[in-house]
């Protein structure tokens, strides 16, 4: 009998935990940002759907705190905050790498290989974030600033434009993530997306309870129990969000569009013509280039043009007028009312 009941009672766990498993929850579309949207999906699938298959009451109780939580932060407050926890932790993993003295553009192919390379393997949030950093790295190469940025640091110089030391402080920082993320094995990366989705949730979900607890966002009452207002369950009507599936389709055309460009050498602007990272510290001379004989004198018509003018008498201040006198009253000064104390 008692072996009746422990097999009767296993069937039963198995047949909820597969209801369990069978539930499927989205981001709402528009009700938050698409890197959640992207987030919230690989967090399910690697998170939140085996706490609902353990015990569904407490995952049900995590969307209810998180979707009630939500609704009292104002729509672009919200937005802010999502976004800015997704970058903030993903720029943070730099990892123990190093960036040599001056930068090199050879990264961009090599990390444009890296992703082609895995790319049947990454899951949507992977390709998210990867191909950010791509687009991020590509942009800023062709900042305005880069050439200028590339000699400084190849001939030693000391940067001091604001300009400059923000850009290389922003290319340090991709460089370094972007290196320590291709350094990492296929499954040390696997645990480290997954870490880096927890971790992220998490932060947001802990913003979120400072903000409504300790500010002043009121922005709407809280939902019920049963209806949620950023979540849903996944039908067959409407499937799981999919916002990067093409990106990566987009990202093996974009170099070659940039390689081979529509517009000629002669339409490029000069920065665009020569490549900075082989332009030597000390330039070579232009093979026509002749020594002048003689060079051209200076002409010192800014002297006074009299006979006694000469840079030994010249005077520093001029002499006054003979003939000015020093007016006995000066014009008072027009001011509006209230500004002078009345005498």
């Amino acid at each position: 009998m008692n072996i009746i009941t422990r097999s009767l009672f296993t069937i039963l766990l198995l047949i909820n935990s597969l209801r369990a498993q069978e539930i499927v929850y989205e981001v709402v579309p528009q009700s938050m940002p698409k890197e959640y949207s992207v987030l919230f999906n690989f967090y399910w699938e690697n998170h939140l759907s085996i706490l609902f298959a353990q015990d569904t009451t407490a995952g049900k109780k995590w969307l209810q705190v998180n979707n009630s939580m939500f609704s009292r932060i104002p729509k672009d407050k919200l937005f802010i905050l999502c976004q800015t926890e997704i970058f903030k932790f993903v720029l943070t993993q730099k990892g123990d790498v190093s960036v040599p003295s001056f930068f090199n553009k050879s990264i961009i192919p090599q990390f444009q290989i890296f992703i082609e390379t895995n790319k049947a393997e990454l899951s949507s949030f992977e390709k998210f974030i990867l191909i950010g950093l791509y687009n991020d790295l590509e942009d800023l190469f062709e900042s305005p600033f880069y050439p200028t940025l590339q000699l400084q640091l190849k001939s030693f110089q000391p940067i001091k434009s604001i300009d400059l030391h923000m850009l290389k402080k922003k290319l340090v920082t991709i460089i370094q993530v972007v290196t320590h993320i291709m350094m990492l094995e296929d499954v040390e990366r696997k645990v480290f997306f997954k870490k880096a989705a927890a971790k992220i949730i998490n932060n947001i979900s802990l913003k979120a309870k400072f903000f409504t607890t300790f500010s002043s966002f009121n922005n709407s009452k809280e939902s019920a129990s049963s209806n949620y207002t950023f979540f849903r369950k996944k039908d067959e009507e409407h499937g799981l969000i999919s916002i990067v599936d093409l990106a990566i389709e987009d990202l093996k055309n974009k170099p070659a569009k940039i390689e081979h460009s529509v517009k000629t050498q002669e339409t490029l602007p000069i920065s665009s013509k020569i490549n900075w990272d082989d332009v030597p510290l000390i330039p070579t001379p232009f093979p026509s280039y002749k020594i002048p004989e003689s060079l051209p004198k200076p002409l010192n018509d800014w002297i006074q043009n009299s006979p006694s003018a000469s840079p030994n008498n010249l005077l520093i201040f001029p002499t006054p007028d003979p003939n000015y006198q020093v007016p006995e009253n000066l014009p008072i000064p027009l001011a509006a009312p209230g500004i002078w104390p009345e005498e």
